[in-house]
């Protein structure tokens, strides 16, 4: 061959070839039917010049007499054998040439995996698209198993009715509202640009630009001149106001106090 590249390269094809098939197989040794393989596979085999039956009778003479199996230096004889007739056009150097270069970086073709074929009966037991009655409730359309759910009627406790569609919402809305009664004060001046809430252990101070009043009849004005900074209400039933994203709700009387606050965060 022209260089110790083609050669390793022809040295590689061999033992891919001898362990094709044989998960036990070294790469040391070739048997007769991968031999077979690597002569169709690699186009020595062209069905007029050489044919299988050429193949079998190389392999033969080329093996020891009691062996089964031809090594990589019986292998590169059988291919000289093979050579005149494949390249008949070509001297015996030229001709191993070309042979070898069939063979040089060529690895074993794997036949495509016959799909199962299922008719009849066997189609209906194994396609779940076809299942009819309760058997087909225990499927999704991908063909996956429901599991329990697709075994049993499982009661819906929840307390919804079946057409009800926020269920589960509930709980969103109302886990950040708290209530508490008695403000102790709502302080501020009517120069001051904050409006401060004391009730129990909270404190709020709210900015009067963010403050939203609903309705619009809610008003906020300073007390009268004591020097008192409380904040009177004039409003007749209930109110409430608007603050970013807290929403304060009062329940109020014509008192000038407010006698319970909801804090909606």
């Amino acid at each position: 061959m022209a260089g110790n590249a083609e050669v390793a390269s022809l040295e590689e094809s061999f033992r891919k070839f001898a362990i094709y098939g044989d998960t036990k197989a070294t790469g040391q040794e070739m048997n007769g039917k991968n031999w077979a393989k690597l002569c169709k596979d690699c186009k020595v085999t062209d069905g007029k010049s050489v044919t299988s039956t050429d193949v079998d009778i190389v392999f033969s003479k080329v093996k020891g007499k009691t062996a089964r199996v031809i090594n990589y230096e019986e292998f590169k004889k059988a291919l000289e054998e093979l050579a005149p007739k494949r390249f008949k056009d070509k001297s015996k150097e030229e001709a191993y040439e070309a042979i070898c270069q069939l063979v040089a970086g060529k690895e074993p073709i794997n036949v495509g995996v016959t799909k199962a074929k299922t008719v009849g009966a066997v189609e209906r037991l194994t396609d779940t698209s076809k299942y009819t009655g309760s058997h087909k409730e225990r499927f999704d359309e991908s063909g996956k198993g429901k599991g329990k759910s697709g075994r049993e009627n499982i009661v819906d406790t929840s307390g919804y009715v079946s057409a009800y569609k926020n269920a589960g919402t509930y709980d969103a809305k109302v886990k950040n509202v708290f209530c508490v009664d008695e403000p102790e004060s709502i302080v501020g001046s009517a120069e001051e640009e904050l409006i401060h809430f004391h009730v129990s252990d909270w404190y709020f101070s709210i900015p009067k630009s963010k403050l939203t009043l609903s309705p619009e009849s809610l008003l906020w004005k300073a007390a009268p001149a004591q020097g008192k900074s409380d904040y009177h209400k004039l409003f007749t039933d209930q109110h409430s106001f608007v603050f970013g994203h807290l929403h304060f709700y009062m329940q109020t009387s014509r008192l000038p106090f407010l006698s319970s606050v909801e804090f909606i965060l």
